[in-house]
C-alpha cells in the first residue's frame, strides 16, 4: 500500500464508521463507549511502543486505529507510506457484542450439557450448517444489510437481564482491543519486514509463525494495559480487580475465538494457512498468560484460575447455545443439515487421540514461535511485547 494515505486505507474498508454508520442492535451510546475506549486504549500503546523504541527493541514508528464501516470480523493492519493503519470493523464490534450478550444469558445454566465432538474427526460443515438467526454472528461473508437486520432480530430474541449489561461493554472491550493488539503485535515486532524480507519457499511458515506470535503479543500486551489499568483506578479510589478483569478476559478471548471458523472444525483443516486451529489458539492464549504472569507463586495460581473460570464459563456457554440451535430456538436449516458443532472450541472430547494431537500441535507451533522469534529484532533487543 505504499502511497495510499490513512484515508484510502479507510475508504477500501468501506468508509469511516460512526453514529450515522452504527447498527440497530449497536445503541449510539454504546458506539461512543467503544470509540472512547479505543481512544485511551491507544494512550496505552503508544505507551509500550515509546519504552519499546527506548531499548532498542523497535524502531520509531507511528500509527492510526480507525473503525470502519464494514460487515468484516476481523480487524487488519495496513502498511501505507508513513505510518501504519489498524482497521476495525463496525461489523466486527456489533458482533462481538450480541455474542457477549447471547453467552451471558446462560450465566445461570446449573450443569450445562456437554456437545462431544472431535477435533480429531473430519468435521466439514458449510455455512448452511449455522441457523438463520446465528449467521450474523458466525459467518464472515455476509453483507452489511443481512448483518445489520440479523442482529437487529437477535436482539429481540435474547434474553438478559439488565444487570449484566456492564458485563457486555467490558466483553466487548476486551475481545475487540485484543484484536487490536495482535495487529499492534504485527508492527510492533517488525513482521513487515521480516515477511517482505522472504522467500516465496519460507514465506508461509515465517506468516503463520508471526500469526502466532501476534496472538501471545496481544495477550502480553492486554495483560500489561489491564495490571497498569487497575492500578491507575485503585490509585484514584475506585473499585477495579485484577480476577474479575482476568476473569473477563479469559471469557472474551475464549468467545472471540470460538467465532471463527463455522466452517473448518477439525485440526487437519489448519495443516496450512496462516492461522492454527482455534482450539489450539486458546490453549496457546492459556500458556501466554501463564508466562506473561509476573507474580509471586499464590497470586499467579488465582489469576490463573480466575482466567480459567472465565473460559470454562463461555465454553459451558456454548454448549447451551448448540444445544438450543439443535431444538431450533434461532431457526431452521435446510433438509440434511445438522447445527451441532456450531465452533471449532470442541474440549467436549479430550483425552486419548484427541488429547495427543493437541499436545503435538502445541509443541510444533512453540517450535515455530522460537524459531520466528529468532528473525525478530524486538526478541533481539528486549524481549518484544513481554513485560520488562
Amino acid at each position: 500500500m505504499s502511497g495510499w494515505s490513512l484515508e484510502d486505507a479507510i475508504a477500501i474498508a468501506g468508509g469511516p464508521a460512526g453514529p450515522h454508520t452504527c447498527f440497530e442492535a449497536l445503541p449510539p451510546q454504546d458506539f461512543d463507549c467503544v470509540a472512547e475506549n479505543l481512544q485511551v486504549f491507544n494512550l496505552h500503546l503508544e505507551q509500550i511502543a515509546r519504552e519499546a523504541v527506548a531499548r532498542g527493541a523497535a524502531p520509531p514508528f507511528d500509527w492510526a486505529i480507525a473503525l470502519t464501516a464494514s460487515s468484516s470480523l476481523a480487524c487488519t493492519v495496513r502498511r501505507l507510506e508513513e505510518r501504519y493503519a489498524i482497521l476495525v470493523p463496525i461489523g466486527a464490534v456489533a458482533r462481538i457484542r450480541m455474542m457477549a450478550r447471547l453467552l451471558l444469558s446462560y450465566w445461570h445454566v446449573e450443569n450445562p450439557p456437554r456437545v462431544i465432538r472431535s477435533p480429531v474427526d473430519a468435521i466439514e460443515d458449510g455455512t448452511e450448517s449455522v441457523p438463520p438467526l446465528l449467521r450474523g454472528l458466525f459467518v464472515e461473508d455476509v453483507d452489511m444489510a443481512e448483518l445489520r437486520l440479523g442482529l437487529l432480530v437477535l436482539d429481540r430474541v435474547i434474553k438478559l437481564d439488565p444487570v449484566f449489561e456492564p458485563d457486555v461493554r467490558e466483553l466487548t472491550h476486551l475481545a475487540v482491543t485484543w484484536l487490536i493488539t495482535h495487529e499492534f503485535t504485527h508492527v510492533l515486532h517488525g513482521h513487515f519486514d521480516v515477511l517482505a524480507a522472504a522467500g516465496d519457499e519460507r514465506r508461509d511458515r515465517l506468516l503463520r509463525g508471526c500469526e502466532l506470535d501476534a496472538d501471545d503479543g496481544a495477550t502480553a500486551i492486554s495483560l500489561l494495559v489491564m495490571d497498569r489499568a487497575v492500578r491507575m483506578a485503585s490509585a484514584l479510589g475506585q473499585e477495579a480487580s485484577m480476577d474479575t478483569g482476568l476473569l473477563r478476559l479469559g471469557y472474551a478471548v475464549t468467545m472471540l475465538l470460538g467465532m471463527f471458523d463455522v466452517v473448518r472444525k477439525h485440526f487437519p483443516a489448519y495443516a496450512h494457512g496462516a492461522y492454527n486451529h482455534p482450539l489450539l489458539r486458546c490453549e496457546l492464549f492459556f500458556s501466554a498468560i501463564d508466562r506473561a504472569v509476573q507474580e509471586p507463586p499464590e497470586v499467579k495460581a488465582t489469576f490463573l484460575h480466575s482466567v480459567t473460570e472465565g473460559w470454562k464459563r463461555c465454553i459451558h456457554a456454548y454448549d447451551m447455545l448448540t444445544v438450543e440451535a439443535m431444538a431450533g430456538r434461532f431457526g431452521s436449516l435446510p433438509p440434511g443439515r445438522h447445527p451441532a458443532p456450531l465452533h471449532a472450541m470442541l474440549y467436549g472430547v479430550l483425552g486419548g487421540p484427541t488429547d495427543t494431537a493437541l499436545r503435538g500441535l502445541m509443541a510444533e507451533a512453540g517450535t515455530l514461535l522460537t524459531e520466528i522469534r529468532a528473525q525478530l529484532p524486538a526478541f533481539q533487543h528486549g524481549g518484544g511485547s513481554e513485560p520488562a
